[in-house]
């Protein structure tokens, strides 16, 4: 079985992107239109984190 290894790193980058995403949303924060994973992580360290007590 031939594995197409641009795909699946294509796809794990698309999967980060999104959780990333989703996370900054849930906080109530803006997310922009961008593909840069490192925006991303430094919008997501911003961020307020939520923790159930």
């Amino acid at each position: 079985m031939d594995v197409f290894w641009e795909d699946l790193c294509f796809d794990a980058q698309q999967a980060a992107e999104k959780s990333h995403k989703a996370v900054l949303v849930s906080r109530g924060s803006t997310v922009p239109r961008t593909h840069s994973f490192a925006d991303l992580l430094t919008l997501l360290s911003k961020s307020t984190p939520s923790f159930p007590e």
